[in-house]
């Protein structure tokens, strides 16, 4: 589906976290320690004005839809993000990054996650996806659960509300 950047190895994981996240419903954000962030390398998919650029590295996933009739939203904030093919495309707001919006392309359910690094400074965190079956295999099922719902997947400690 997503045409992944060749690299020489993937990100090694030392470690998985969970803190809580500023939604109501006590959802957590797993946050993944790398040994080294992935460099995402997108592709665009889609015709017309609106474009999926989406990007695997390193087992995670980074997606943006974008609808290029629609510079209303983000303040006009531009981003830049590097092609496979080696180009940049430069989008101007507004964009989503959703779970949801990525599912609805036709990629697996996945759940935002947090990338970082030991040396990692506050903002230096990346934003990315990670699929159910890479989920599961880090979180401890006697003290977390998977709940999906129309918006996407999510983690919760086990006997937090709904």
């Amino acid at each position: 589906m997503i045409q992944e950047r060749e690299t020489t190895r993937a990100p090694r994981v030392l470690g998985v976290t969970t803190k809580p996240t500023a939604a109501i419903d006590n959802r957590l954000l797993v946050v993944v320690e790398l040994d080294e962030l992935p460099e995402f390398r997108y592709s665009k998919i889609g015709e017309e004005r609106r474009y999926l650029y989406a990007a695997s590295a390193g087992g995670f996933h980074k997606a943006y839809v974008y609808d290029s009739s629609d510079r209303s939203g983000h303040g006009g904030r531009q981003i830049e993000l590097p092609m496979l093919d080696g180009t940049v495309a430069s989008i101007v707001g507004p964009w989503t990054a959703s779970n949801s919006e990525f599912a609805a392309w036709g990629f697996p359910r996945c759940c935002a996650v947090e990338l970082v690094t030991s040396t990692s400074e506050y903002f230096d965190a990346v934003n990315a996806l990670a699929e159910e079956h890479v989920l599961r295999s880090w979180l401890d099922e006697k003290r977390f659960e998977l709940r999906s719902d129309e918006s996407g997947l999510f983690v919760y400690a086990k006997g937090g509300d709904a």
